[in-house]
């Protein structure tokens, strides 16, 4: 795997633009989500199917969700894959790694079992979110925790924030490319490349 940098980084004190430019981009992605929840509590953030979800509660999920993952050994850095259809658990699921400090690695249910078997064990992602349907024999040798069969213990976890530990430097996802043999490739970005 390798880190994505981004090119001609450029400090915007180094130019003179405003301070607020600056701290912006060093701001995470979970950060700026909990001060959208903060400031818009009571604002449709998500709709599906007819379900609706406030910044406020999806926030509140979110943290359930990190604080479990915290239990289950989930810190700064630590690598944990996603296979989850794209709806609400799954921008939950996004937002409680980056709170709970981990990184994740997106594994579409909808790929080949080769496939997805590669990138689990290139990443050693050391946990898997995943739902009942989801799982499946290639997930054998990792941790799994189900977001709709676990839901109860995992409601049980606090709705605050968490105490933030991050850097901006620190991993915040890897995503897998095909790579010029066909072989996907592990690219590893970081926070503050998420956050611009």
């Amino acid at each position: 795997m390798e880190t994505l940098h981004q090119e001609n980084d450029v400090n915007p004190l180094d130019q003179g633009q405003s301070n607020s430019i600056y701290e912006a981009e060093n701001l995470m992605v979970h950060h700026r989500f909990e001060e959208q929840a903060a400031h818009t509590p009571e604002m449709i953030a998500i709709v599906d199917q007819g379900r609706q979800l406030t910044y406020q509660q999806l926030n509140a999920k979110a943290n359930q969700l990190a604080h479990y993952l915290q239990k289950q050994g989930v810190g700064s850095e630590v690598l944990v894959g996603i296979c989850l259809e794209r709806s609400p658990a799954l921008i939950i699921s996004l937002m409680a790694i980056l709170k709970a400090g981990g990184a994740y690695v997106p594994l579409d249910p909808d790929y080949p079992v080769e496939r997805l078997e590669m990138m689990q064990e290139d990443s050693q992602a050391r946990l898997i979110l995943t739902t009942r349907k989801n799982r499946a024999e290639w997930m054998r040798n990792t941790k799994i925790v189900c977001t709709d069969t676990q839901e109860h213990e995992i409601s049980q976890e606090s709705r605050e924030n968490l105490n933030h530990t991050v850097a901006a430097h620190h991993l915040a996802y890897v995503i897998y490319t095909s790579g010029s043999t066909g072989k996907p490739k592990g690219v590893m970005i970081e926070h503050h490349s998420l956050a611009t």
